[in-house]
């Protein structure tokens, strides 16, 4: 900026200063003055106009050099505004990224704590001893309680219940029992928080009732075994997983929680 002022005060400078030419001279001067007086007149205006052009190249200089110095000042505000900006832009970003997070944590602490505190657990309860044939059941069977100890309700995807007959009831054995295609027993049930749906039944299968004998006489091991998938509020996924053991003894079945599984 400041090299332009002094190149413009140049041109300016050497424009005031051109000398003027030979008719405009002999134009100005009286024809009755002497050549002496003539002269010494013409000196004189060509001084008085060459102080003019001075005082207003000097009053042009000056409100050019003001003129860039208020450029300066306002491009130098120009850029601290923009460095302020970017700067509040960037904590405004960080304070809302912060936020995001709390807020995701918050929710995630939410989820967490209704999992672990609200969510519905739901087993097999009450189970009774082996039932003979009736009118109505024509096999031997038992009964028990589907139970959502939870506080919030349960929707039953499968309730898979069979009693198994083994001549080896151990852990390893128990897990290979696989359900035959009758063993689901209820769909799409909803357990509210502390219900509970009471006198399922379960039957014997024609292969375990030639078994009958062996297990009063406890040659064979009778095994209730339970599957139960379903779902909470938030639609996550859940099971029970459990194994019981019939002793013909007493009429009852003991669970084998070593091998028990739920989430």
């Amino acid at each position: 900026m400041l090299s332009l002022a002094v190149v413009v005060s140049i041109i300016a400078v050497e424009g005031s200063l051109a000398p003027q030419s030979s008719s405009s001279i002999l134009q100005g001067a009286p024809e009755s003055s002497s050549p002496t007086q003539a002269v010494s007149a013409q000196d004189e205006r060509r001084a008085e106009e060459h102080a003019a052009d001075e005082r207003q190249l000097v009053r042009y200089t000056g409100a050019l050099f003001w003129a860039t110095f208020g450029l300066m000042i306002a491009t130098a505000g120009l850029w601290w505004m923009a460095i302020r900006q970017a700067r509040d832009t960037k904590e405004s970003l960080a304070i809302a990224t912060r936020s995001a997070e709390a807020a995701k944590a918050s929710a995630d602490i939410a989820k967490q704590s209704f999992t672990d505190l609200e969510r519905p657990y739901v087993f097999v309860n009450a189970i009774s001893g082996l039932r003979d044939p009736s009118d109505k059941i024509l096999r031997p069977h038992i009964l028990f309680n589907v139970a959502n100890v939870g506080r919030s309700p349960a929707f039953i995807r499968e309730l898979m219940v069979q009693l198994f007959a083994t001549d080896n009831p151990t852990p390893p054995v128990l897990r290979d029992l696989c359900f035959s295609d009758r063993s689901i027993q209820k769909m799409g049930d909803i357990i509210p928080g502390d219900g509970k749906i009471e006198n399922q039944i379960c039957q014997m299968r024609d292969d375990v009732v030639a078994k009958c004998d062996y297990i009063r006489n406890r040659d064979s091991y009778l095994i209730f075994k339970v599957l139960i998938t379903y779902t909470d509020i938030f639609n996550l996924h859940h099971h029970s997983e459990a194994y019981w053991l019939y002793h013909a003894d007493r009429d009852y079945f003991s669970s084998y929680t070593s091998i028990n599984s739920f989430n």
